[in-house]
């Protein structure tokens, strides 16, 4: 019959004893699909010999009694053990069923039992003594001999250690039979494990197809398996061989802490932001049919489509590398009160939209991991939206914040949208929290003494004040915008007309510092000298866009380019200048919306 393979199937023999190595060179004419290497080695000697080979491939081990017991145990291919055939064993018997000398058959449990069955359908009675392991051989032995045992058939080891304690060993071989048995069932067992790996290699390639990413863990942590989608979600991961060395994801590292917190398998309760993009995380088992005692477990994560954002979720930001924010719309006293007061407890942030309550977060961060180890290591700023969070949902959140590091700072948005009770909850756990948390809130802190939010923040209350109120950070935040854009869009303009400075100076800037970087960057795209004109000026007052929904600020009658640049600039805002998730709005890559801020409008 014509096999379906074309390559021979490597196949390495590690045979016991001298004899049936040369049986097995002999027949390898007529095993023409197989490609043989014998090597002869007993029990541990073959470990030995397996390691000489190490470097070379094969698909199946051939071998035989104790020595393939071993070899099973230490090699990741399948091991076909040659069999004591019931040919055999009736030789065997025949040979020694009138013999004087009392004999006892020895040896491990696949070469043993054969002559156990074929002595009882024969009617020739013979004793027998298994052995589990190696060392057993001496204590055996010695028995037998003891009782006055003269001859031992068993295998190689038992041969030689009979020699050992005076007694008459004698080798119990394999015939032709037995060898071609043993080839057909490795012939069998390669076939099959061909087509099973062959089924798993398109399997990997359908799962490395889909946008969902997968990692698969063992029982003990360890990472055994992750899709392209995950490794490319999170570079690097294929680097991490445990979940303990996850804590270069922030994103993952917080999923597991919030599975565990669930401890339950499914999704989470709320989408996880990482890189600008929702995410939806899930936890499974999964079971081996081969070992059913192992428990393995699986993280799927995968990319929630549309525009809507789904609240309570968590977006997680730049880790921190101990370098201050250059341009930021907060001063040093704002950020040296707030690093200060959150070691104490939960700080109330109140400011209008735009101030840079999220910038004081990032440079709390900062700050902190300047100066410790342990925060450095702890990742990056973690922001959570809780906006209509019911008590589900703050149940898992105050559980999970209780857990936070000392070091972890953690940035919270919409606790006065919070069902009551849910707040309640989720305020009584931040109370109990070691982590550093600032809470946002863009009115001005008017609670209630009974109020659970007025309990938790008490006197730790600050209030950043917009842009219109610290007129000596508008020339820093010019300058370092002004820098930005220049990069961005490759213009080299050195400075700012007087008369435009003079009007800028004087705007009230109700957008605040989110404004200021938008204005700028209209004024750079429309500058093609070195300095911004007073030509410019009609742009100010533009930028600052209307709510989400709207389309009246569109002008239909610009250019298809300008309609679009206009369109990226409005998402751009709405999302703070965040480009991964205004790219995900829009429904392009990153490099694609780089590309289109980056070039020159009549080329974009």
């Amino acid at each position: 019959m014509q096999r379906w393979y074309m390559m021979p199937i490597q196949a390495l023999v590690v045979a016991p004893y001298p004899g049936l190595a040369k049986m097995i060179s002999d027949m390898s004419g007529e095993l023409p699909d197989f490609e043989i290497t014998v090597g002869q080695a007993d029990l541990s000697e073959a470990l030995v010999l397996m390691d000489e080979w190490k470097n070379k491939h094969f698909d199946v081990i051939v071998s035989r009694g104790g020595t393939a017991e071993l070899l099973r145990e230490q090699a990741d291919i399948p091991v076909i053990d040659i069999p004591v055939t019931g040919y055999d064993a009736m030789r065997m018997l025949l040979l020694w069923k009138d013999a004087a000398a009392r004999i006892e058959m020895v040896g491990y449990p696949n070469v043993i039992r054969p002559f156990q069955a074929v002595s009882e359908l024969i009617g020739i009675p013979v004793s027998c003594s298994l052995l589990g392991r190696e060392e057993d051989a001496e204590h055996v032995l010695g028995n037998l001999k003891a009782r006055g045992v003269q001859v031992v058939a068993g295998d190689t080891i038992t041969v030689k250690k009979a020699a050992e304690h005076g007694l008459q060993g004698v080798l119990i071989t394999s015939g032709r039979e037995a060898v071609l048995e043993a080839f057909e069932q490795a012939r069998q067992t390669y076939s099959a494990l061909r087509r099973w790996k062959e089924a798993a290699r398109f399997q990997i390639q359908l799962l490395d197809r889909t946008g969902e990413g997968f990692l698969v863990l063992d029982e003990l942590g360890n990472i055994r398996w992750t899709n392209r989608a995950f490794r490319e979600r999170f570079a690097g991961v294929e680097e991490a061989t445990s979940v303990s060395e996850l804590h270069r994801f922030p994103l993952l590292e917080q999923a597991l802490r919030l599975q565990m917190k669930q401890g339950a398998d499914g999704a989470l309760p709320f989408p996880l932001t990482d890189a600008g993009e929702q995410i939806r995380v899930e936890f499974g088992k999964l079971q081996s049919q081969a070992e059913p005692q192992r428990e393995w477990r699986c993280i799927i994560v995968r990319p929630l489509a549309g525009l809507a954002k789904e609240n309570p979720r968590m977006i997680l930001h730049e880790s921190a590398d101990g370098v201050p924010p250059v341009y930021s719309p907060v001063t040093v006293d704002e950020i040296a009160q707030a690093a200060a007061w959150t070691e104490h407890g939960p700080v109330a942030v109140c400011g209008e939209r735009g101030v840079g309550k999220r910038e004081l977060a990032q440079a709390v961060q900062y700050l902190i991991a300047a100066g410790s180890a342990a925060a450095a290591q702890a990742g990056c700023l973690m922001e959570l939206v809780v906006n209509g969070a019911d008590q589900e949902s703050a149940s898992l959140l105050a559980a999970w914040v209780q857990d936070l590091e000392p070091e972890q700072v953690l940035l919270l948005r919409g606790m006065e949208d919070m069902q009551p009770a849910a707040c309640k909850k989720l305020a009584a756990a931040l109370a109990a929290c070691k982590g550093r948390v600032l809470c946002s809130f863009e009115q001005p802190a008017k609670w209630r003494e009974e109020s659970p939010l007025h309990k938790l923040f008490g006197r730790r209350m600050m209030r950043i004040a917009p842009l219109r109120e610290k007129p000596e950070l508008l020339d820093l935040l010019l300058r370092g915008y002004l820098t930005a854009y220049n990069e961005r869009y490759g213009k080299q303009i050195a400075g700012i007309r007087p008369p435009v400075m003079q009007q800028l100076r004087q705007y009230g800037w109700p957008g605040n510092a989110e404004e200021l970087r938008l204005t700028l960057d209209l004024f750079v795209r429309e500058t093609n000298g070195y300095y911004i004109e007073d030509q410019v000026l009609p742009l100010l007052g533009t930028a600052l866009l209307p709510a989400s929904g709207t389309a009246g600020w569109l002008d239909l009658s610009k250019p298809l380019a300008e309609i679009e640049r206009d369109i990226i600039e409005y998402v751009l805002v709405e999302e703070q200048m965040n480009q991964s998730k205004a790219a995900q709005r829009l429904g392009i890559n990153r490099t694609t919306l780089w590309r289109k801020l980056k070039l020159p409008e009549n080329e974009s």
